[in-house]
């Protein structure tokens, strides 16, 4: 399934709305956060969201973090809802999204998820990493693990890194997985709790992360490179992106400037989509 090219502007649009109520909320709130992953290359190669791009994603640390939800949830529930995992447990990832309501916005993957999904800012929360290598690395697997077995347990058909029959073959096994863990009564909130359990073991180092990445370890960020975060153009308005953006970009994707192929230029297409009242 593709967008026509009038309803991804306008699922765009509605999003950098969001991105902008966000914006000066932390403003407002003395609260830092920071364009990461496709939208940081988005500020950096197009000074505006990848033209093809359907989402717009932030980090935040977990204590700036923990403030604007609790503003949003508090001061603007007419206009958006919080969708997290510890709002409602069949939520199966970590990140946060905050969905504007009256909207939909389904993918596949989450087509048997019952979670009332919308149009989105994609939250990330950021913890700190032990300064530790061997600590650190103990640390990013274990919530690797549970991360992954949250997942599981509450979706039988991730969205996975693979192709052909490889891709096959994975499926089947999670499949299997996610009905053991259905079937034995393994309870969702505990592999949560032990997960942020991992999160927290750590405060004020010199490395932080997002701990529910594809690979453990793989989004560690020293401190320094992210703060303090500086404003650079997107769209018709300004973000924050982290300090030292280029190198950031570079640690995730490599030469993110290159444009992909053509076939590569993919999105989240959804199964389900309604504007509401933003038609």
């Amino acid at each position: 399934m593709k967008y026509e090219t009038e309803v991804l502007l306008k699922v765009q649009a509605l999003e950098k709305m969001i991105l902008q109520d966000f914006h000066n909320i932390c403003k407002e709130h003395k609260a830092d956060y920071f364009i990461m992953y496709g939208s940081g290359i988005g500020v950096e190669r197009h000074k505006d969201m990848i033209p093809w791009d359907d989402d717009i994603d932030v980090g935040m640390l977990r204590e700036d973090f923990n403030k604007i939800i609790s503003v949003i949830k508090k001061e603007y529930s007419d206009k958006y809802e919080v969708l997290n995992f510890e709002e409602n447990n069949k939520f199966p990832i970590v990140t946060t999204q905050i969905i504007l309501k009256g909207t939909k916005f389904r993918v596949k993957e989450f087509k048997d998820v019952n979670c009332n999904f919308g149009i989105y800012l994609d939250v990330f929360p950021f913890d700190y990493v032990s300064n530790d290598k061997e600590e650190a690395k103990k640390q990013m697997k274990k919530a690797w693990f549970y991360n992954k077995l949250l997942i599981l347990r509450n979706m039988g058909g991730p969205k996975l890194p693979f192709k052909g029959w490889k891709n096959r073959i994975v499926e089947i096994v999670c499949g299997i997985i996610h009905g053991g863990l259905k079937l034995f009564r393994i309870n969702p909130q505990k592999i949560y709790q032990s997960y942020m359990k991992q999160t927290a073991k750590y405060k004020d180092t010199d490395r932080i992360g997002f701990f529910g990445a594809t690979m453990p370890g793989a989004e560690i960020f020293y401190k320094k490179d992210i703060f303090p975060v500086i404003e650079k153009p997107f769209g018709d308005s300004v973000v924050k992106v982290p300090y030292n953006n280029d190198k950031v970009l570079r640690h995730l994707y490599g030469d993110y400037m290159k444009l992909p192929a053509e076939e590569d230029r993919v999105n989240h297409c959804p199964i389900e989509l309604d504007f509401g009242t933003y038609k």
